[in-house]
């Protein structure tokens, strides 16, 4: 016999049908993937990059990893913006960095290294850059609130610092021992930050277990636009186990150390999710009532 049972228009709507729909045809909203966040900061003083750390460590938190302080020589992009040392601030890390290697140290007391080529063309002048990797689990929607807070600092401590006589006021492309950089790249139009003077440069971002995310101020094909002016840039991703650059990476995130730095950090920061973790499937068994009848406690041998 034919079937005349009605079917209710609104099946569709039923919980099951709900269920089915959300799980197998549509995404499902979740929260992002463990972040960390991560800084690169240069300028042509050793001694402002330590006072950096120490501020931002006041505000972002302890750093689990910084990198050794290395020559910035990829790009002569900045020093028509970067100011040099004074001739004073010149001379005394002159001195450090002689004393440090008549020691045969790396590092002096205030975590210095001995000029190296470029350092030594300039005549002390060129432009160093560190890395960071803060301790924190991160917020990536936090990264926008970041860089516009970042570029206050860039302002603030950079005339705090030229006001202490530590730098001059003379950008690098500007200074004698400078002759002979080519500046020229990037210089026409597309850069309204080459009209600024700065001592420090400060750049966020964060790091997850597939890639590093870097903010910035200037609008390119590739990156995505985040709010009030700030964009994000996939700078690494992590395929294959090793870190790879894209098309668009600069020069000194492809350095051999820059990678090892990374990879290092990178190992460090798994380890943090893996404990994180841990400690969460854990946790449930804390919270459990006390069994008057149950045995020693797994968790704290009670």
């Amino acid at each position: 016999m034919r079937n005349t049972l009605p079917i209710r228009n609104d099946f569709a709507e039923t919980s099951l049908v709900n269920v089915f729909f959300k799980v197998f045809c549509m995404g499902l909203v979740k929260q992002p993937p463990p972040c960390v966040r991560f800084a690169a900061a240069f300028s042509s003083s050793r001694e402002a990059l330590g006072r950096i750390w120490g501020r931002l460590q006041e505000v972002w938190g302890p750093i689990a990893r910084l990198g050794i302080p290395f020559d910035f020589v990829e790009s002569e992009y900045y020093l028509a913006t970067m100011c040099p040392l004074t001739h004073d601030a010149t001379a005394n890390a002159a001195k450090k960095a002689a004393a440090n290697v008549a020691s045969n140290t790396a590092f002096g007391a205030a975590g210095e290294m001995p000029n190296s080529s470029v350092g030594s063309r300039l005549g002390g002048r060129g432009l160093f850059k560190q890395l960071a990797i803060f301790e924190s689990f991160y917020d990536p929607a936090c990264l926008a609130d970041d860089k516009l807070q970042s570029n206050l600092w860039e302002e603030q401590w950079g005339q705090e610092w030229l006001n202490q006589g530590l730098f001059s006021q003379t950008p690098l492309s500007q200074t004698p021992l400078s002759k002979g950089f080519d500046i020229s790249e990037g210089t026409k139009g597309d850069n309204p930050d080459r009209t600024i003077q700065r001592p420090i440069n400060i750049d966020p971002g964060y790091i997850s277990m597939t890639k590093l995310v870097l903010a910035s101020t200037k609008n390119r094909e590739h990156r995505l636009y985040l709010r009030d002016g700030i964009y994000a840039e996939v700078t690494l991703a992590f395929r294959d186990q090793r870190w790879q650059p894209m098309g668009w990476t600069y020069a000194d995130y492809q350095r051999d150390d820059v990678l090892e730095f990374l990879t290092q950090g990178r190992q460090w920061f798994t380890k943090q999710v893996a404990s994180h973790r841990h400690r969460a499937e854990l946790a449930p068994m804390h919270d459990k009532p006390a069994d008057n009848n149950a045995g020693p406690n797994p968790i704290n041998g009670a």
